[in-house]
């Protein structure tokens, strides 16, 4: 397993504006991939049968779960997301003792990795409950995930504090900017703005402004470079519009997936998607 790669068609589908699930099994080093050798005789027979059991496996659980036997899964779930949350705290505690962010930023990034962690794991529980229907006692899953969240963020407070970071909660770095306050609408064409060699801002925009978009040309976050993950960033944060978030929230939302980014090139690239006709401000 790999983090979230682009390039392919689990690009359309994982889009906010489409959200149909989807698996990405893919071979790399595909060396052979759009070249005159991209042919059947590099096909590896094994490889395709192993595909061709996962996807099945996959669309057969799926396909016959109901509410009684997503009681006996609920479980097991529950289980891999306690499992996820643990290994989101190791990441949470280097960004809180990270020497490149103030004492006070690290916290704030460390716990906003929890939080964003939490919520994406509650939200994969509460959509198992929703699509087979099963209501009575589920939420006490939830629970048990927010208390481990609690007792991490605990531990998250302390080692803020021997930093000396001050104050009872972190802040925001982005609290006292206006721009983080605006809220974005997604109002044309559904489906990732990249995908491929298409690209909707560069066919809308004129090169020379496409040029000024500091998020995908030169600006950096204070732990690594933008420009070396620019394509998912900007992928994300026109995935997080849903006309509820603000600029400040999607910021927080992206910072959590890829490193912590400035929410004014969060507020610049969404900025050029008006322009484009992409979104509006609320």
């Amino acid at each position: 397993m790999t983090p979230y790669s682009a390039g392919s068609d689990h690009d359309d589908y994982d889009s906010s504006t489409i959200a149909v699930p989807s698996l990405y099994l893919r071979d790399w080093p595909d060396i052979y991939i759009h070249t005159d050798h991209d042919t059947l005789q590099q096909i590896d027979a094994t490889k395709l049968r192993r595909v061709a059991l996962l996807g099945a496996a996959a669309g057969y659980v799926y396909a016959t779960l109901d509410a009684e036997r997503s009681r006996a899964l609920l479980p097991f779930y529950t289980a891999q997301a306690e499992m996820r949350l643990a290994q989101l705290f190791e990441h949470a505690q280097r960004l809180v003792e990270e020497p490149k962010l103030d004492p006070g930023s690290g916290w704030y990034e460390a716990r906003n990795l929890m939080r964003q962690g939490l919520r994406r794991e509650v939200a994969t529980l509460d959509s198992l409950t929703e699509f087979t229907g099963a209501t009575a006692g589920e939420g006490t899953n939830d629970k048990i995930l927010a208390d481990q969240v609690t007792t991490f963020n605990a531990w998250i407070d302390g080692q803020a504090k021997a930093r000396a970071a001050q104050g009872p909660e972190p802040k925001a770095p982005w609290s006292a900017e206006p721009a983080a306050r605006k809220i974005p609408v997604r109002i044309a064409d559904f489906g990732p703005l990249t995908y491929q060699n298409d690209n909707v801002l560069k066919a809308r925009l004129a090169p020379e402004r496409v040029a000024k978009i500091k998020l995908m040309n030169s600006d950096a976050t204070p732990l690594l470079n933008v420009q070396d993950l620019s394509e998912l960033y900007a992928y994300e944060i026109v995935n997080f519009v849903d006309g509820r978030r603000t600029v400040g929230e999607i910021r927080d939302a992206v910072s959590a997936e890829y490193g912590p980014l400035p929410v004014e090139l969060v507020n610049d690239y969404l900025e050029a998607c008006r322009e484009g006709g992409i979104v509006q401000w609320k």
